[in-house]
């Protein structure tokens, strides 16, 4: 689908029959205004109209607009946005993936792309945007960070490893200080910067209580927007971790041989050890229990896509509380994915 100008991008606001849907009685009076100033009417229905303007977005509403035959449907932002400038802007957030490969005569009555610089060109990338029939409109994607939550020898490096690095950064205590072991706060950095480039974090530590998954957590709401916030929760049985860890040879944490078997016993006796929860803040948890749910965990982050935003920090966070005491749980605090 070709470019145009934005001045030929608001032609099909022009003359048109234009119906509100979903839109709030605050807010309709000042879109009815905007719709006039570009030269558009009201119609009295949805069917009488060449221009559908939705308010709120349902999954109801995506369905009639990719059925929708005789009209465009646009976000109501996008429609104040030109009424404010007098120009076409660009839809800043959305974005439709498909856009460059749209059949032309299934698109015919769709708006076009549209190109467009953003304002502070030091803090953000230029924007592509594109005002298309709604059902093609996602929502941006925000980096994830995913926390790993096991002892020595439940397999959260040889997770982390088979990750597709063109998308994640491992952020692994044992090899962050140049190859070497290295501190919780050398992980947050290395964390941070790789959400602010807008790649995927995978957190490989042992992560068994609250005070050790804490930081990372904090780095994940601190971020604008917030980042998603995952865990993988290996609750295998705790003969299968010392064996593992027993087996290891050059280790660069050196947990390996038959001290391995001490630490990770040392590791899962721990008093303050606690499962992930959502009440830490956690969107899902991935309760691994049997290698058949760790491969389905791997397999989902392994095919999560591409985030399509980096994330920004302040530049001087928050300093992180006292340690908190660990939140008791059960089995239906955790969202479990077999």
């Amino acid at each position: 689908m070709a470019s145009t100008t934005p001045a030929d991008a608001l032609a099909p606001l022009r003359d048109a029959r234009v119906a509100l849907v979903n839109v709030t009685p605050r807010r309709r009076e000042a879109l009815a205004t905007a719709i006039r100033t570009l030269g558009g009417a009201l119609a009295t229905n949805e069917n009488d109209a060449t221009v559908v303007v939705v308010g709120d977005v349902t999954s109801a509403l995506r369905a009639r607009a990719r059925q929708s035959e005789n009209a465009s449907w646009v976000r109501a932002d996008w429609v104040s946005a030109c009424a404010k400038s007098g120009r076409a802007e660009p839809l800043v957030g959305f974005s439709c993936g498909n856009a460059d490969h749209a059949d032309a005569d299934a698109d015919a009555d769709a708006w076009t792309v549209v190109e467009a610089k953003p304002k502070k060109p030091k803090k953000q990338t230029s924007v592509r945007a594109f005002a298309m029939p709604l059902g093609m409109i996602e929502p941006p994607r925000t980096p994830v960070v995913l926390v790993l939550c096991g002892p020595s020898g439940a397999g959260k490096s040889t997770f982390s490893e088979a990750l597709p690095s063109e998308r994640w950064v491992v952020s692994n205590q044992d090899t962050v200080s140049n190859g070497k072991r290295g501190t919780r706060q050398q992980c947050v950095r290395v964390a941070k910067l790789a959400l602010s480039e807008g790649k995927h974090v995978v957190i490989d530590r042992c992560g068994l209580s609250v005070q050790q998954r804490e930081d990372f957590i904090a780095l994940a709401r601190e971020a604008t927007p917030p980042c998603a916030l995952h865990a993988v929760w290996f609750n295998q049985p705790l003969s299968l971790y010392q064996k593992r860890a027993q087996m290891r040879r050059n280790h660069p944490g050196g947990v390996e041989g038959d001290g391995a078997v001490r630490v990770v016993q040392m590791q899962m006796r721990r008093k303050d050890n606690a499962p992930p929860t959502r009440e830490e803040g956690f969107h899902v948890v991935r309760r691994c229990r049997y290698q058949d749910d760790v491969d389905a965990a791997l397999a989902a982050f392994t095919a999560m896509p591409a985030a399509t935003l980096a994330v920004e920090f302040a530049k001087k966070p928050r300093a992180s509380g006292g340690a908190k005491k660990p939140i008791e749980t059960t089995d239906d605090d955790v969202m479990i994915i077999d």
